[in-house]
């Protein structure tokens, strides 16, 4: 475990604090003939195989390689089927987190009284994106459920909105960054001018590692870079 930091905490929420892609996986084997036409089949996979991927996107990652050899314009529409797919059977779904369980690393944060509870830890924001209205109550509901303490707050953002935008819009002065997403680590530290005292606490996936400019820009501004182990109880 990192070091506890003093002061405010953004945490993520999908594949932070539930195993999201897990379930997305999982979600879309239950859907198999629906997506067979378009994916490889990898067959029942454990958690830890799902977070080796090498990229983000589970549409990028399972797409068949002979839609790869489509010409540019066909890859892009066939993809964009497979998205509004994934917004009907999975993003817009009412029930999206209500069988969902928090991961470790919720468990030995958010949910443990020596974590949560501990003076240093004077504020915690779970800062999270959704596709959907609907997904949106879900996550609100999960959150209100497992992680209800005085300290927490949730601030929910639509769509392609910008996380940083967020923040400054709330005026929320932040120590301690906790994201699975590059695109977002990278927004915070183009952002910000100073990162002084600020650290990103990063889950060790296979679709994030650091890439060497990221981390001169991040350290270059006086940040701080650490990877933790998603499955350390």
């Amino acid at each position: 475990m990192w070091s506890l930091a003093i002061g405010v905490y953004v945490f993520d929420f999908d594949d932070i604090l539930v195993p999201f892609s897990y379930d997305m996986y999982n979600e879309i084997r239950k859907l198999w003939r629906k997506y067979n036409h378009y994916f490889v089949d990898l067959g029942l996979l454990k958690e830890a195989d799902v977070y080796k991927r090498p990229v983000y996107n589970m549409n990028e990652w399972l797409i068949h390689p002979k839609y790869i050899k489509m010409n540019s314009e066909e890859y892009a529409a066939t993809q964009a089927i497979i998205i509004k797919n994934f917004y009907d059977d999975y993003f817009n779904r009412a029930d999206l987190y209500d069988y969902s369980v928090p991961t470790e690393f919720a468990k030995r944060t958010l949910m443990n009284p020596l974590f949560i509870n501990d003076s240093q830890v004077k504020k915690v924001y779970i800062l999270s994106r959704s596709m959907s209205k609907a997904a949106a109550e879900s996550k609100r509901k999960f959150i209100e459920k497992y992680f209800n303490n005085p300290k927490i707050e949730t601030i929910i953002v639509l769509g392609s909105e910008r996380k940083s935008d967020a923040i400054i819009k709330h005026g929320i002065q932040w120590n301690v960054f906790i994201d699975d997403e590059l695109p977002n680590i990278r927004d915070f530290a183009e952002r910000f001018n100073s990162l002084e005292k600020k650290e990103f606490l990063i889950p060790k996936y296979g679709y994030n590692k650091m890439p060497e400019e990221l981390r001169n820009l991040i350290e270059g501004k006086g940040g701080i870079i650490t990877y933790y182990d998603p499955k350390l109880k």
